[in-house]
């Protein structure tokens, strides 16, 4: 059974946020599940591992930006620029996606199960 760690995104700022999941991932959890999401920013970004990331709520803006690896699962909605300038990786959206998704893709892939919006 995968241990997956649990990290409480109620009132977290964006940068402190994505510390706590770098250092995490950094100590060789590679399995974390974000809650309580309100919009923090860049989840994710530049993920260079094969860390699986559950995340309950709404992912802000370039969330899996520059990710080479590993693998972004929401439920719920994602903001703007969701996989900007994505390597690799894969991300899986149970909701909708704002504008510009996968905007200067070079791999990975991104599937979003409701609507996007322009620039797709």
């Amino acid at each position: 059974m995968v241990m997956m760690k649990i990290v409480d995104a109620r009132k977290v700022q964006f940068r402190a946020l994505n510390d706590e999941i770098r250092q995490l991932i950094d100590s060789g959890q590679q399995h974390l599940h974000i809650k309580n999401v309100y919009g923090q920013r860049f989840i994710g970004a530049g993920l260079p591992s094969e860390a699986h990331i559950e995340i309950s709520g709404i992912a802000g803006n370039d969330l899996g930006a520059f990710m080479g690896a590993g693998e972004i699962v929401v439920h719920g909605d994602v903001q703007d620029a969701c996989g900007n300038t994505m390597n690799g990786g894969k991300i899986i959206v149970h909701g909708n996606a704002g504008d510009i998704v996968g905007h200067s893709m070079l791999g990975g892939e991104i599937y979003v199960k409701g609507n996007v919006g322009y620039r797709v």
